[in-house]
């Protein structure tokens, strides 16, 4: 078996296609490029425009939140001390339902900053837009002789889902490649929606405080926020986040289509599907007020919300281990082009897996190593997300070619870790077999084993930190083998038996910034080439 032609540099070789070929040419899907298709801005102009446009939404955070605070403090009159318990309060809930939003992410983890603008969106510009919108409405509805509380039902939820779910659409046009499918979408839109309800929930407090206090003196006004506390926090603190992330699940439906028509209709479809459910859940609230029959409310929430949000929580499950799907099915693609080894694959199918990678990177290159692993799982996750985007169809998230980026990105990455646990043989892949220096110091080829192999440790520490006379003997087959054989059995690559922590399988010191499992860079032939192996 020969190893790279010379000539095939990284800047040259072609990326794996389905069936063989090249990569498809590269087609961008940033707002820039549709704003320079659409409106004829040149590429300089189109991107200061875009950057003009991010300026505007991050400054309109503080902007939004110094209007509420006007609003709570001059307007409503909240003293310091109810403003501050209020908010305290409101606080509750939000570290758990930002905590599993941002969990849904975790294969393509959002940068914080990104987190924060749609979590501030929702807290800040989303609700003072809707304060004003829904006050404005209310002087038009006592000025039309109609009940106020018809704002609720016919106002509200138009106003509150649309600013709510500009969130993660901002965030997509605006920075195309932090929302690339649904569980982005998802995240974004539930993290708007929560910051949303933390600050409705902070007037809604302050509200009953003052008014109880008013009708009914101190002990009905606290009272009446131990009953909101229940009420809003405890039962229907997911109402706001579930609904809309039926917006967010149709932007993310929509990024995963090539359907033009589509593309509009599911993000369409899924903001009148946040409107309809809460203005039927303002609707039965209002009426239950009206008719001073609570039981209302308990119809809709046991029959309507509780079942919406067992399936919200299927959908964002099952969003949540695509990427890890896309890992299975797509790279290896790359795997036979020689980019990436099958124990490489087989540490990113899963979450564990994952983990696992990343403390051995760390036991054996230290902080340094244990922060290029991340890197080089989030570089695969987006490589693996891009390639099966493309075999469907679909646009790239940025102008240029990301797949040759994010290729240089994990071959940087993968140079930190590699070569540094000396426990292992050296062994290179060269897209089809793995090429190894058995103890006996004669390199030979040897095929992969033909099930998905996970080349780090994936139990506890425990035995394997044992002295040597106290940790089990190796199962028959593992461990030192006879003469021409690696740590692993006979027929198997280097490292495949059960290694225990610091050993790697699969990764050890290699060629120049190499290790075992991983073929030569794009470029650079191993020390086989040529004649056989030497």
């Amino acid at each position: 078996m020969s190893a790279l032609p010379p000539d095939e540099t990284f800047a040259t070789r072609p990326a794996p296609a389905p069936g063989g070929g090249a990569s498809p040419g590269p087609r961008s899907d940033s707002f820039g490029q549709r704003v320079r298709t659409l409106v004829g801005l040149g590429e300089p102009r189109a991107r200061t425009l875009v950057v003009v446009l991010r300026i505007i939404m991050i400054a309109a955070l503080p902007v939004g939140g110094l209007t509420i605070l006007f609003v709570l403090t001059v307007l409503s009159g909240f003293s310091f001390g109810l403003f501050t318990a209020s908010a305290l309060i409101a606080l509750l809930p939000v570290p758990f339902l930002v905590a599993w939003f941002v969990w849904l992410d975790r294969f393509d983890p959002a940068r914080w900053e990104y987190v924060a603008i749609a979590f501030g969106w929702g807290a800040c510009v989303a609700t003072a837009i809707s304060l004003g919108v829904n006050t404005g409405g209310s002087v038009v509805f006592k000025a039309l002789h109609l009940p106020e509380s018809n704002v609720a039902v016919f106002v509200a939820p138009f106003i509150e889902e649309s600013t709510k779910g500009l969130a993660p659409l901002l965030l997509l046009l605006l920075w195309r490649r932090e929302v690339i499918g649904v569980a982005d979408a998802l995240m974004y839109a539930g993290l708007s929606a929560t910051g949303f309800a933390m600050t409705e929930n902070i007037l809604y407090l302050g509200g009953v405080y003052v008014s109880g206090e008013q009708l009914q003196g101190p002990l009905g006004a606290v009272l009446g926020v131990a009953t909101l506390i229940v009420v809003r926090l405890g039962f229907t603190g997911f109402i706001h986040p579930l609904f809309t992330s039926m917006t967010g699940i149709g932007i993310g439906l929509a990024l995963r289509t090539s359907n033009k028509v589509l593309r509009w209709v599911f993000p369409i479809v899924g903001w009148l599907t946040a409107v309809t459910l809460h203005g039927s859940w303002n609707g039965v609230a209002t009426l239950a007020q009206r008719n001073e029959n609570p039981g209302l409310i308990g119809y809709l929430y046991f029959l309507e919300s509780l079942p919406l949000l067992f399936g919200l929580v299927v959908l964002a499950l099952w969003a949540r281990t695509a990427p890890g799907r896309a890992v299975r099915q797509v790279l290896p693609e790359y795997v036979r082009s020689g980019w990436l080894s099958p124990p490489e694959v087989g540490s990113l199918t899963t979450l564990r897996r994952r983990l696992w990678a990343r403390r051995w990177a760390k036991r054996v290159a230290g902080q340094e190593g244990a922060r290029a692993m991340r890197s080089y799982q989030i570089a695969c996750t987006r490589l693996a997300l891009l390639r099966d985007a493309r075999n469907h169809g679909l646009r790239d998230w940025e102008p240029g070619d990301p797949e040759r980026k994010l290729l240089g990105e994990l071959t940087e990455q993968r140079k930190v870790f590699t070569g540094r646990d000396s426990t292992v043989p050296p062994a290179w892949w060269d897209g089809k077999r793995y090429l190894v220096t058995f103890p006996d110091g004669e390199k030979r080829a040897v095929d992969p084993p033909p099930g998905d192999v996970m080349p780090l440790p994936t139990a506890p520490r425990f035995p394997w930190d044992l002295p040597p006379r106290y940790a089990p003997a190796p199962p028959a087959g593992y461990g030192p083998g006879g003469p021409g054989h690696g740590p692993g059995g006979p027929g198997h690559g280097p490292g495949y038996g059960p290694g225990g922590p610091g050993q790697g399988p699969g990764y050890g010191p290699g060629g120049p910034g190499q290790g075992p499992g991983y073929g030569p860079p794009p470029g650079q032939a191993g020390p086989w080439q040529g004649g056989g192996y030497r």
